[in-house]
């Protein structure tokens, strides 16, 4: 993921992450639930993640901004 970020070009880029606090609960519900652990982590602590996404000058939007520029044209 580092590489990608490092290359972002302008226009819309998602990043999908599952984050999820760790809990027995959760790692019931799915085999899959260590990576949605580790999403977490990432998304909140990961220093070169977010040097990285500073770097490129990308800003974080939520799906209702991305829809409403997408509705403005």
């Amino acid at each position: 993921m580092y590489a990608a970020l490092a290359e972002l070009a302008p226009g819309v880029t998602e990043i999908h992450v599952q984050p999820a606090i760790d809990t027995p609960e959760v790692r019931a519900v799915s085999s899959a639930a260590g990576g949605w652990i580790d999403d977490l982590e990432m998304v909140t602590a990961d220093e070169k993640l977010n040097a990285l996404l500073g770097d490129s000058g990308a800003e974080l939007i939520g799906y209702r901004d991305l829809r409403d520029a997408m509705r403005a044209g």
